[in-house]
């Protein structure tokens, strides 16, 4: 190891792509790459206007995939009864926290961004969205945007619990509260009727929401 090198961030980053990962997880990562394809086809050449929902598809599985792999970034050592003996080492808690966040983010990712390439195919061969740049841009900007939230999030659930279980399910509830709520709750008011100044206060919720802001995009 070089000197002055991060050790946390070197071990983290020799843990191997898959490395945290169960079964479950690597059929979701292929189930989810093969499912791109016709997505793309329907979503961004079909019907293009319905652009929107293969953002939605891209950020759904971010929010399933990214959370693994920094939701146990510290319950793993208190598990493994290592968190003391860390602390006890010359490292700031600066670097700890930030040589897990930056493997864990890059992993995430570099996974979602292999979801992104049928936009960006979309995006140079059909010319309907030339004209409308900005938009697709938007687009890479939300899902860049939700992965560095997710991670975020999910290494905080893993700092204020003891279990990787606890704190995976705890990162789960945060994101459907500020991803899905918001829209769910307009939606729910529009089929019930309520005032259309009450919808519109309502819709100011989606200010956390991806979902809200990928339909917001002219």
């Amino acid at each position: 190891m070089a000197d002055g090198a991060n050790p946390v961030y070197d071990k983290e980053i020799h843990s191997e792509i898959f490395a945290q990962g169960t079964l479950m997880l690597r059929l979701v990562i292929q189930i989810s790459m093969l499912l791109a394809i016709p997505m793309m086809g329907i979503f961004l050449f079909y019907m293009d206007e319905k652009i929107a929902w293969f953002s939605v598809y891209v950020i759904v599985f971010n929010m399933l995939v990214g959370p693994v792999f920094l939701a146990g970034s510290m319950t793993s050592e208190r598990e493994r009864q290592t968190l003391d003996l860390l602390l006890t080492t010359t490292l700031t808690p600066s670097q700890i926290l930030w040589g897990k966040f930056i493997v864990g983010f890059r992993i995430s990712a570099v996974l979602t961004c292999f979801l992104l390439w049928p936009l960006l195919l979309g995006g140079v061969l059909n010319y309907s969205y030339w004209s409308n740049w900005p938009s697709v841009l938007g687009m890479f900007a939300i899902v860049l945007m939700v992965c560095l939230v997710n991670a975020t999030i999910a290494q905080v659930c893993s700092l204020f619990q003891r279990k990787t279980s606890i704190a995976l399910m705890s990162t789960y509830i945060v994101l459907l509260l500020l991803y899905v709520g918001p829209p769910a709750i307009v939606s729910l008011m529009t089929i019930l009727e309520f005032p259309a100044e009450s919808i519109a206060q309502a819709q100011w919720l989606g200010v956390t929401s991806p979902f809200s802001a990928a339909f917001s995009l002219p």
